[in-house]
């Protein structure tokens, strides 16, 4: 089993555990749209997943223009 399966089996979601290591371990800062190209997942799962954590108070979303980024 690798980390990342082993991650998604802790957090409850492939999604969350993509999003959550790129956010903090890779850094990642820009839009939804952005992360979802990088890691290669469709956009609406992954804009659902940052509107959790956004919620939680995990990750902090700003504006920039007319986009949001995280």
């Amino acid at each position: 089993m690798d980390n990342m399966s082993v991650a998604a089996e802790l957090l409850g979601s492939r999604v969350r555990a993509v999003v959550l290591n790129e956010l903090l371990i890779h850094r990642f800062k820009g839009s939804a749209m952005a992360l979802a190209k990088k890691v290669g997942i469709v956009y609406f799962p992954i804009a659902r997943e940052l509107q959790r954590l956004v919620r939680l108070g995990i990750v902090r979303r700003i504006r920039q223009a007319a986009a949001g980024y995280h």
